[in-house]
């Protein structure tokens, strides 16, 4: 199942890539908006709101990219103290309680996308903002980490193994 890997590893820089390109957008944007409020007296209608979506975004699609390339804060003193079969079992029983986490947080929010879609809802404030795609990046982004955090705790679903699993840090 190399091709599961390397779906989830397509899926993540994707989303990464995605994401560096909104945040591109919301830098130039909150940045025009500065210049506008205090200079031309005149700020940007919508730039609070856009960004709030936008950051929602940003945390939940790249959530497994900063995962498969070790790049989230990690506390291991307590870990290095352990013998490698205590920190192997700890490994385990965190993946599989992450797993659950983000499979309920995955099909929640699915859920509370779909129906907001439906409603057509929009963010409060000067200028209505669609909130749907920031709900399905929450959704997308907390699939895709469940589907990477089940390879690195079952290794034998992918032909690559758990070393390749944990050892993806190359940039995107």
């Amino acid at each position: 199942m190399k091709t599961l890997f390397r779906i989830v590893k397509g899926l993540a820089t994707g989303s990464a890539w995605l994401v560096a390109g909104l945040l591109a957008v919301i830098l130039f944007l909150v940045s025009m908006d500065s210049i506008g409020r205090y200079f031309l007296g005149s700020p940007i209608p919508g730039t609070l709101e856009l960004s709030e979506s936008v950051i929602v975004m940003i945390i939940f699609l790249t959530a497994t990219y900063c995962e498969m390339t070790s790049k989230h804060i990690r506390v291991t003193f307590i870990l290095n103290m352990l013998p490698p079969w205590a920190r192997d079992a700890v490994s385990k029983v965190t993946s599989a309680i992450s797993i659950g986490y983000f499979a309920v947080l995955c099909w929640q929010s699915w859920k509370i996308a779909w129906y907001a879609l439906s409603i057509k809802e929009t963010s409060w404030g000067s200028y209505p903002i669609p909130l749907y795609p920031a709900k399905f990046s929450v959704a997308i982004g907390s699939g895709i980490m469940c589907l990477y955090l089940i390879l690195r705790l079952f290794p034998s679903l992918s032909s690559e193994g758990s070393v390749e699993l944990e050892n993806t840090k190359e940039g995107f």
